[in-house]
């Protein structure tokens, strides 16, 4: 899911259902900065583009999930 805010940023939104943490591979993180440049290079933006979780349990916590990820949420603030 794609969120292009106002304030000039645009969220690319992954949503994971895991049993458990999802662990970000070199090969996701590969994935995800050719999501990432991808959508930069399709559509031209000029805005900053982040990457946000939302998951089961989380995103385990290592050096991709680091680089990589601006927002990481649970299922339970859909409910909140």
């Amino acid at each position: 899911m794609l969120i292009d805010r106002k304030d000039d940023v645009i969220n690319i939104c992954e949503m994971k259902f895991y049993a458990d943490e999802f662990n970000i591979t070199s090969e996701y993180a590969a994935y995800l900065r050719t999501k990432k440049e991808g959508l930069k290079t399709v559509t031209g933006t000029k805005k900053m583009v982040q990457i946000t979780f939302i998951s089961s349990y989380g995103i385990l916590d290592n050096q991709h999930k680091t680089d990589l990820v601006d927002g990481d949420f649970t299922l339970d603030i859909l409910f909140d």
